[in-house]
């Protein structure tokens, strides 16, 4: 994948997973919403898999398949029991407690192998920062352009070319 759509693809799962795992589950908690709250959950976590796969380089594989396969990746695999943990309890008051402290700890390793990568120069905490700060080494003007919410950038081998599709999702 060249990396400047390697990228745009960390840029926005990162700013999904500020959004679901850092900002909205705990809205949805306050408001006493345990199905949002959980769907939120549920995004961070496919999110953050999609991201440890970015980091690694490594495409990721058909949902079905992806969170096995992120216990074999080289780095960040110990996410696999933090994350199957993320998704497999309730929203208890001390669940809760528990998973900002998993959301937390995730995020801050996340954030330590991006600048490791150097591909971040955000200091904060936030996700979201972190998201422009990656979008922000793209060197590509036509991949800068890229809606951050583009779920899946898929290439496809066409002759001596590869073509990019674009798969929006689309509210009816």
């Amino acid at each position: 994948m060249p990396d400047d759509v390697r990228l745009k693809k960390l840029a926005g799962e990162l700013l999904l997973m500020g959004q679901s795992g850092q900002y909205n589950y705990f809205r949805c908690i306050a408001r006493n919403d345990a199905a949002a709250a959980q769907l939120a959950i549920f995004e961070f976590v496919k999110s953050a898999i999609h991201v440890i796969f970015l980091i690694n380089k490594v495409y990721m594989p058909y949902y079905k398949w992806s969170f096995l396969s992120l216990s074999r990746l080289s780095a960040l695999s110990e996410f696999h029991s933090h994350l199957e943990w993320l998704i497999s309890n309730d929203n208890s008051e001390s669940s809760v407690k528990r998973k900002k402290e998993e959301i937390d700890y995730i995020s801050s390793r996340i954030i330590s192998a991006l600048q490791d990568e150097k591909i971040t120069c955000f200091s904060g905490e936030q996700l979201e920062g972190h998201a422009y700060s990656v979008n922000d080494k793209i060197t590509d003007s036509n991949s800068c352009e890229v809606n951050y919410m583009i779920r899946n950038i898929i290439f496809k081998p066409n002759k001596n070319l590869i073509t990019c599709q674009l798969e929006f999702e689309v509210f009816a």
